[in-house]
């Protein structure tokens, strides 16, 4: 997936419409001049309740510079099939 590059403490980022299929995980990169390896990363997900599948959003690999925000499709059969917002704060 491709990285996005943000220099904002919060912020929201916007996916194109994901088709992630059930049970599956992915992730991308998040390049923020504002992190650093002790930051506290938070995030929060916003998804059409109309839409299927069941998303689920975490973060992983904070490092200076960057982290990555992982999401899955927690639905047994159902594939995502709408835009997702990924609500995040950074702090330090």
């Amino acid at each position: 997936t491709t990285a996005v590059a943000v220099d904002a403490l919060n912020g929201v980022i916007t996916t194109v419409s994901s088709t992630l299929a059930a049970d599956t995980k992915t992730s991308f990169t998040v390049n923020n001049d504002l992190v650093v390896a002790g930051s506290r990363i938070l995030v929060s997900v916003e998804y059409d309740e109309a839409a299927t599948g069941i998303l689920v959003v975490g973060v992983a690999d904070i490092a200076a510079g960057s982290f990555k925000v992982v999401l899955s499709n927690a639905a047994a059969s159902a594939s995502l099939n709408n835009v997702v917002k990924i609500h995040y704060i950074i702090l330090n």
